[in-house]
């Protein structure tokens, strides 16, 4: 078999996705495989001959000792942010404005972006780790997309204990749809597997929003971007986290292809 040429590659091996971004033919690509399937990453990387290749994220220095001795290895947070920052220009060309990017992959940082530099302001356990570890151990699932799917189909309700049910008829000034307690009714053991995963997100996308509200106020930063592999394509999450929209002065935004800012970061940082 021919092996073809192509010029660089940036990889972001992640806790559970390795996700590649390489050019042909004056574009850009993008693809991506689980962490389970490193012998089908590594066999289609050989299909290829690449003068250079740039590593990222939490298994990187593995994927060098096993695969890349050479190659690069990018800084994550230099990576995310670089890649976050590409992404949101192309999607927004005219905008020099900065922004909060909210990372959510195994778990969740957040980094103010301006124009020539980033800070990560904030980190947190709460993320994507989160969903598939409490979901195996609810259900006994641990595919994202099928956990996606069941959170799609649950009523959080069922199990979230909500301001109405506190205060029934009271007026206290607090939308009575609000969360009082997650799992709140839990102990009464009548919501479906559903129900469960619904009140998950309900949590996870809470936790984020608080978070990020938070972080938005102290560093007076308007504009809201949310990436990583855990939100990207997650439509119950972004649901939750856009039904909070009222928190912010402008809309909460998810980068259209935001789950490869850390390979597009690698990406970019080869010389």
């Amino acid at each position: 078999m021919e092996v073809r040429n192509l010029a660089v590659i940036g990889i972001d091996a992640g806790g559970t996705m390795i996700k590649l971004a390489y050019e042909e033919k004056g574009r850009i690509h993008f693809r991506k495989y689980a962490n389970t399937e490193m012998d089908a990453a590594m066999g289609w990387l050989k299909l290829f001959k690449w003068e250079r290749i740039a590593l990222t994220g939490s298994q990187a220095a593995y994927l060098q000792s096993m695969y890349f001795p050479a190659v690069q290895i990018v800084s994550e947070f230099d990576a995310v942010s670089n890649g976050a920052k590409w992404l949101h220009e192309k999607e927004n060309p005219n905008s020099e404005e900065e922004f909060l990017l909210v990372n959510m992959g195994t778990g969740t940082s957040w980094f103010h972006i301006k124009k020539t530099s980033y800070k990560r302001i904030l980190g947190s356990g709460i993320g994507g780790g989160t969903i598939i570890g409490l979901s195996s151990m609810l259900t006994n699932e641990q595919n994202f997309s099928a956990i996606t799917d069941l959170a799609a189909k649950g009523k959080h309700n069922k199990l979230d204990l909500l301001v109405k049910d506190l205060y029934d008829k009271e007026d206290i000034g607090v939308n009575g749809n609000l969360t009082a307690s997650n799992f709140g009714k839990g102990q009464e053991a009548n919501g479906s597997q559903e129900d469960g995963i619904s009140s998950l997100f309900q949590m996870v996308a809470e936790t984020i929003v608080l978070l990020t509200q938070q972080a938005s106020t102290i560093h007076q930063v308007d504009k809201i971007v949310y990436a990583g592999g855990a939100v990207y394509g997650n439509k119950p999450l972004q649901k939750i986290i856009t039904s909070f929209d009222y928190l912010f002065p402008a809309k909460q935004v998810f980068l259209q292809d935001g789950q490869f800012c850390g390979a597009i970061g690698a990406f970019l940082a080869i010389e």
